[in-house]
């Protein structure tokens, strides 16, 4: 049984390249080698859509990857 986490209201599995949890295209493979997991979730407007992302191995987020590059 895969190891389970919570990302948003979104329940995903660690280590799994298959994900019920994710949203269309994730997860990615991550820099660190672990995959990057991403839920969708609607914005205070709820019309558009946030996308949350986390990897199962290092933790980080796109974005905060994004930061390190720049």
């Amino acid at each position: 049984m895969p190891d389970l986490f919570t990302l948003e209201d979104q329940v995903h599995h660690a280590g799994e390249p298959v994900c019920p949890g994710c949203a269309e295209g994730y997860p990615e493979r991550c820099t660190c080698g672990g995959l990057m997991h991403a839920s969708e979730s609607l914005t205070d407007a709820d019309t558009d859509v946030a996308l949350t992302t986390r990897c199962d191995r290092c933790g980080q987020s796109e974005g905060d990857l994004e930061e390190h590059v720049a």
